[in-house]
């Protein structure tokens, strides 16, 4: 895995020097994330399925969050290298058991205030990495789309997306079981991405409502 990480480092030095991409890239950080992943990069953990947790970077360079106990903040700035780092971070105190390893990765990987590589799977989801310890983001799923039941594996109703993606709700309510109907929501992407569908992105429901024709 280190391997892989320090192979696909060079590969997004390479393209953004020849291919200028790294100012569409940085541009692309730009919004609402949530944790799927953190720690060491040969065995990184799950973040904690049930607990809602959101990181925001803005475009004026801050950014500010919280992924399951203490809110903290701080500034963000891009390196020449289609890199990032992170500096004058400050956060609240208090302790909060469940949730203290997976705060204490982030914030402890964010707060060293050194170069770190940025390495993106697709246009929403991306890996913070130092080369030995990685946090791993989903932007926000926000979007219209169609609920429909899917004759898979005893069946079940999965959301198609305008935008032609489809996703699994692991939390869709009774009430919005029902097939062709529309619907807006907004989701996260759910760190456990196994499921026995095998259709579509699992994402967890945080806000859903009926669109009226």
């Amino acid at each position: 895995m280190k391997k892989q990480l320090v192979i696909l480092g060079i590969i997004a030095i390479l393209v953004c020097v020849g291919l200028s991409g790294c100012t569409s890239q940085i541009s692309g950080i730009i919004g609402e994330w949530n944790l799927l992943s953190y720690g060491d990069v040969d065995k990184p953990t799950s973040a904690l399925p049930d607990v809602n947790t959101s990181i925001r970077f803005n475009s004026d360079r801050t950014f500010g969050g919280n992924v399951g106990c203490n809110i903290f903040g701080g500034d963000w700035r891009p390196t020449t290298d289609g890199g990032i780092s992170f500096s004058d971070i400050v956060s609240t105190e208090m302790y909060c058991e469940e949730t203290w390893a997976q705060e204490l990765a982030v914030l402890g990987l964010f707060s060293k205030n050194i170069k770190l590589q940025m390495i993106w799977d697709d246009n929403d989801t991306m890996t913070i990495t130092n080369g030995t310890s990685l946090v791993k983001l989903a932007r926000y799923i926000q979007g219209t789309g169609t609920i429909r039941y899917i004759d898979l594996e005893g069946g079940f109703y999965g959301i198609i997306g305008d935008d032609q993606n489809l996703y699994d709700p692991i939390n869709l309510p009774e009430a919005y079981k029902q097939d062709n109907l529309r619907v807006e929501f907004k989701a996260r992407v759910s760190p456990n991405q196994n499921s026995i569908h095998q259709w579509g992105k699992i994402i967890y429901i945080l806000e859903i409502k009926q669109l009226v024709s």
